[in-house]
């Protein structure tokens, strides 16, 4: 389903992170080997369709969130900065075809731009104005290495170079006195000062534990607002300049939180020092109330309003604020193709029937662990934990005791239902942590991996004893309490994952792909030992993937079948030996296997490259003990259209990257038509494509499918889209 893993890394991340992209960034292409004149029609058409796919808007909001007006013509545009005066724009906009960046000023009233920057072959970006306006900074390659450069604002007299940096950098402000510039790179924030005698040098001040990014300077110079992962996840920060601007070292003044509930720069200071604004995860513009004499003060947060879609994505490249906080200006991006939909978390009945929904539809996998009596939902938003109240729908977190914490999920439910165990990566370490699942008390590490790894955990033995995790080829069991070493339950050359222990705590199921495919299995366990009783029974006929659970009573064994359907069998764990009748289906989830395993974008840590490799990714449902309530996160997908038969035929057949290129499809993808519906055939076993519109399709996976016609009008290209531009393919 969907198209190879080889080349998912090409996806690119929905998942809110408050880095904006650096500076050097290899440009997307098909290649370095010579284009065959079929390649060079493909490419050109790839050109097209990577610029409708990335190209924006500059759009001007007013406070409340009112449209205003547009300001120039659509481009692929980053970084807008207002002039002092606002009657400017700085930005950075892309040239085709080289993906190289220049520095364009466009004039807002009369929409007049002219390019700042000239230097064809190199990456000029993050454009910052001095306070006057007379002067644009920017960070560029201009000589060869990553480096600021500051230049007339009119264009005239050349760039000068202020400072070099061995690594990729966004400049993000220039205090109004001139004397420093703040920075940042993948993992710090840096302040640099600007007079003084000597080489300039970079003062570090990212907080420590944390990252930081983003720094703005407020209006007198004497605070710096940055976005900082110190309180475990992005927050808004303000902390004085001087103390830092020693050595570097002196820790000064505390910084505070002005944030809450999250926080990304941009951020932005009112011209008059009393307002402070910034985004939040969803997209909302917040203003909060600030004072900065003779102490630094701050009120809550109050929304402004909701910003456009996509906003969120490399949000400090997205927005502009003016400095009398009355006008927004938002590079509005088109939302990316092929990015996997908003989930909702849902509970169905035995016949598939929906029996309620709960929350709002998230772009994260939530994980769902219902307990073991089933009036509570464990789940995993934004890294963390939290137990939801079927009845009520109140979710109490289940908070960390360190802030520094990579990711959390993957919760599992003790036999009473008083603990959560869950997969935790923090600063160095992988490990298991327990807590109560009221919230209460800090929670305990049971087990812990020195390095930041996988650990899939899957479930808690009856008996209270072992906890069982594993992916790849081992499945593992690691005690509750003592002494705590792993031990292999199972070692095989096959792929394996989801153990799961029977209520008795006799057997244990399991996935392994020694078939060839993903089918579900049954084995003794020898509760003295901890290791498997040598035989194995096979459960599932026609494919077994996740889900794999037991009734309470020990009588039915659940697993999902590829296209989605939940099966369910009869199985005796009584007497002397295990016995299983055949599987049978109860009711298909809204998505198949493949789409509902598409949670976290494939940056995030768990997302190791397989299912059943990563961690999160293996729960992607839970059903309740007696075996009545079934909860899934399942994909929100845009309403199909119905096409015309002789419509589908035209897009069958065999459809190949051109120029024998591979670095991002590297086999062919097989389109056919069965039951009026396209489907597609690559690594993954055959999915369907559900229609947009009478060219465009979609997978419940997220990706996009679009057929395009060559100018003799003949169907001639397939553009694949897996979160933001197209890959494109020609028919064989």
């Amino acid at each position: 389903m969907g198209l190879p893993r080889r080349f998912h890394g090409a996806r690119t991340s929905t998942t809110v992170a408050v880095s904006a992209f650096l500076l050097f960034a290899s440009a997307r292409g098909l290649g370095q080997a010579p284009l065959d004149a079929e390649a060079t029609a493909a490419a050109a058409a790839l050109a097209k369709a990577n610029f409708d796919a990335s190209a924006s808007v500059l759009t001007l909001y007013d406070r409340q969130g009112n449209f205003l007006r547009t300001v120039g013509d659509r481009a692929v545009y980053s970084w807008p900065a207002l002039s002092p005066d606002g009657t400017r724009v700085a930005v950075q906009k892309r040239r085709e075809p080289t993906q190289s960046t220049d520095i364009w000023v466009t004039d807002l009233s009369t929409g007049a731009s002219a390019r700042l920057t000239s230097d064809s072959a190199s990456v000029h970006t993050s454009p910052v104005w001095s306070a006057d306006g007379l002067q644009i900074a920017y960070a560029s390659n201009l000589g060869g290495s990553p480096g600021l450069y500051r230049s007339a604002a009119d264009g005239s007299g050349s760039a000068e170079l202020l400072y070099q940096h061995p690594t990729g950098l966004d400049l993000t402000d220039w205090s109004r006195d001139g004397r420093f510039m703040t920075f940042h790179d993948a993992t710090n924030l840096y302040l640099l000062p600007l007079t003084g005698p000597g080489e300039r040098r970079a003062v570090t001040i990212t907080p420590v534990p944390g990252r930081a990014a983003g720094g703005r300077f407020s209006p007198d110079g004497r605070f710096l607002a940055y976005a900082s992962t110190q309180s475990g996840q992005w927050e808004i920060w303000v902390r004085p300049i001087e103390s830092f601007v020693a050595d570097g070292t002196t820790p000064g003044a505390e910084p505070r939180q002005v944030s809450a509930q999250g926080g990304l720069c941009t951020c932005a200071w009112r011209q008059d020092g009393r307002e402070l604004f910034y985004l939040t995860p969803d997209g909302h513009l917040m203003a909060v109330n600030v004072g900065i004499a003779p102490a630094l003060t701050s009120a809550t947060p109050r929304g402004l309003f909701k910003g456009p879609d996509a906003i969120t994505q490399n949000p400090i490249s997205k927005i502009a604020i003016s400095r009398d906080g009355e006008r927004f200006l938002v590079n509005v991006t088109p939302k990316p193709r092929g990015t996997p939909f908003l989930r909702q978390l849902t509970v169905f009945d035995r016949q598939g029937n929906v029996v309620r929904t709960l929350g709002e539809p998230l772009a994260d996998s939530t994980e769902p662990s219902l307990s073991p009596d089933g009036t509570h939902l464990a789940t995993a938003r934004n890294d963390r934990i939290q137990v939801v109240n079927l009845s009520t729908g109140a979710a109490v977190p289940i908070t960390a005791s360190t802030p520094i914490v990579r990711y959390q999920g993957a919760p599992v439910w003790s036999p009473d239902g008083r603990e959560l165990v869950s997969f935790s990566q923090r600063e160095g370490w992988s490990g298991f942590y327990q807590q109560s699942a009221d919230g209460s008390g800090s929670d305990t590490l049971l087990y812990k991996e020195e390095f930041e790894i996988c650990l899939p955990l899957t479930d808690w033995s009856p008996d209270g004893r072992v906890l069982a995790f594993g992916g790849g080829g081992v499945l593992w069991t690691v005690p509750v309490s003592g002494e705590r070493p792993a031990s292999e339950f199972l070692r095989e050359e096959f792929r394996t994952m989801g153990l799961r222990f029977s209520p008795d705590g006799r057997y244990v199921a399991y996935a392994s792909e020694e078939s060839g495919r993903y089918e579900v299995y049954v084995r003794p366990f020898v509760t003295t030992t901890g290791t498997d009783g040598g035989e194995k029974w096979q459960i599932s006929t026609t494919g077994g993937l996740n889900l794999i659970q037991w009734r309470g009573d020990g009588r039915e064994l659940y697993y999902l079948a590829p296209d989605g359907t939940v099966m369910a069998v009869d199985v005796t764990t009584t007497g002397p030996t295990f016995r299983a009748g055949p599987p049978t289906p109860l009711f298909r989830t809204p998505a198949t296997v493949g789409a509902l395993l598409v949670g976290r974008p494939l940056g995030h840590p768990t997302a190791c490259g397989q299912p059943g490799a990563g961690c999160g990714l293996d729960q992607m449902g839970s059903i309740s003990r007696n075996g009545q309530r079934f909860a899934f996160d399942v994909p929100v997908a845009p309403r199909a259209v119905t096409l015309a038969r002789s419509v589908l035929d035209r897009y069958a057949g065999t459809w190949r990257q051109p120029g024998g290129a591979t670095r991002l499809v590297g086999n062919t993808v097989v389109v056919t038509v069965e039951d009026n519906k396209l489907m597609v055939l690559t690594d993954y076993p055959k999915d369907a494509l559900f229609a947009l519109s009478e060219t465009a399709f979609f997978q419940m996976r997220g990706d996009e499918y679009e057929f395009v016609k060559d100018k003799a009008g003949d169907v001639k290209y397939l553009f694949v889209y897996e979160g933001g531009a197209p890959v494109v393919l020609v028919r064989q």
